[in-house]
């Protein structure tokens, strides 16, 4: 259905900050490794102070989750999306559905997550019972996982695509905001040995998303191939943990991420500001 052509005029008003909403999974929440100076951030968290510092005040917020797949990416979409509005949708899923979808995602949470309380009982059953319980598991599904080849996906490529195209059908009813979709990436060599089948499938997936982006033609919704960036460093020094990003990856993502959005903010009266 064609929205009627009522756009108001902005002529007399003030450019308003631009809104940039981030969503995924780990990736866009975790730097690699944790802790640090408070300038060891995620790459939402330096979006808005590059942004702001070239001369276009932003507010970037970020509502990606850990183990979030795009299997979920609509079911805060009335505050995230239809009250909030946003300008710009940055989408960072995929990683995650190329896990092995063989253990559920509680099991591991229960066994290696943090999200634990501490008791005498509940210790020594993690201790004892959970813990080692999972190790054996992941193990047998490392194997799977190898004898498999690529194995079996969280989430399978045609879904992820049926998916994807719900959540920017959706989106795009409210203002039609820029929306840049992430590719996946190549694993450095941890996580490679720990799931041997993960690069092949992340590989398939990386190549649907060139694919079914570029056939859909929407210059509104653009790729932003990660992958490109993370190749021209070491992939153990810009990924230690094997698969989230190293501190000044983020800060990187960020860069190229402000870049593209300021050349978009351009042609949005509502946010465009004169180069003095």
């Amino acid at each position: 259905m064609t929205a009627p052509d009522d756009t108001p005029s902005w002529e007399g008003l003030q450019p308003v900050p631009i809104r940039v909403l981030v969503k995924g999974a780990s990736s866009a929440v975790w730097v690699s490794p944790p802790g640090g100076a408070r300038t060891r951030q995620t790459f939402p968290w330096w979006l808005q102070a590059v942004l702001t510092s070239n001369g276009l005040p932003a507010e970037v917020r970020n509502a990606a989750r850990e183990a979030q797949m795009i299997t979920e990416a609509l079911c805060d979409w009335d505050d995230e999306v239809q009250r909030w509005s946003p300008d710009v949708v940055i989408l960072n899923y995929g990683q995650y559905e190329c896990m092995p979808g063989i253990l559920p995602r509680a099991l591991e949470r229960l066994g290696v997550g943090w999200h634990r309380h501490p008791g005498a009982v509940r210790d020594r059953i993690r201790r004892w019972i959970v813990a080692p319980t999972w190790r054996r598991l992941a193990s047998m599904q490392r194997a799977l996982d190898k004898a498999l080849d690529p194995g079996p996906y969280r989430v399978k490529p045609k879904r992820f695509l049926r998916e994807l195209e719900r959540f920017l059908d959706q989106v795009r009813i409210v203002g039609s905001p820029l929306v840049l979709v992430m590719d996946t990436w190549p694993l450095s060599s941890r996580w490679v040995s720990w799931f041997p089948g993960m690069e092949a499938r992340s590989a398939e997936l990386r190549g649907c998303i060139h694919t079914w982006i570029a056939a859909r033609g929407d210059p509104q919704v653009r790729l932003f191939p990660v992958s490109e960036l993370l190749v021209r460093h070491d992939l153990d020094r810009a990924l230690p943990d094997g698969v989230h990003y190293a501190a000044f990856v983020h800060r990187e993502i960020a860069e190229e991420l402000a870049t593209i959005i300021a050349e978009w903010a351009q042609g949005e009266p509502h946010l465009r500001r004169s180069a003095g």
